[in-house]
């Protein structure tokens, strides 16, 4: 990595941290995009709020009824989950099938040597997802499109980053 490309990293850097800590990560997509010279390019940073919440459990879980529930005094009673539940074994299992199928409908590979990086190769964006937070790299008007199908199914908080980064 040359002097002047160290630099617009650390610029990158810099402009990641404003956005949130849990971007670390991200400087990776960065550095793909710099050597794969695809420019000029803008970064997309996704948070899904309460992503479990949205995930079909994919095999029977029963739990005990909270107390506040009148029926919880009867031992013979429980419920089926039928949505992911924080604390669940598969939970985290059950997110990434429903994401994975969410962004396989919308046009992306999930990648085959990381099955957190996916790629839509027609509108030339790529996606490194961690836990619930999606980061993606592309241009302005790709990174627009991916947000409205991210929105479509999910409450989401949503960052654009470089409206001046362009690498060279």
């Amino acid at each position: 990595m040359g002097k002047d490309e160290k630099e617009r990293v650390r610029e990158c850097k810099e402009t990641l941290k404003c956005v949130g800590d849990n971007l670390k990560a991200s400087l990776k997509v960065v550095r793909i995009r710099t050597y794969l010279g695809k420019e000029p390019f803008k970064i997309l940073s996704v948070d899904v709020k309460r992503a479990y919440f949205y995930a079909p459990a994919l095999r029977r879980v029963f739990v005990k009824l909270p107390s506040e529930d009148p029926r919880s005094v009867d031992k013979n009673i429980c419920a089926e989950v039928v949505m992911s539940l924080y604390g669940t074994r598969d939970a985290s299992a059950n997110w990434e099938a429903s994401y994975g199928q969410v962004l396989g409908d919308a046009g992306y590979n999930r990648g085959k040597t990381s099955p957190c990086v996916f790629v839509h190769p027609s509108r030339d964006i790529m996606c490194l997802v961690h836990g619930d937070d999606f980061l993606s790299t592309g241009s302005e008007a790709s990174l627009r499109w991916m947000d409205k199908r991210l929105q479509q199914k999910y409450a989401i908080k949503t960052h654009i980053i470089g409206e001046d980064v362009h690498l060279e």
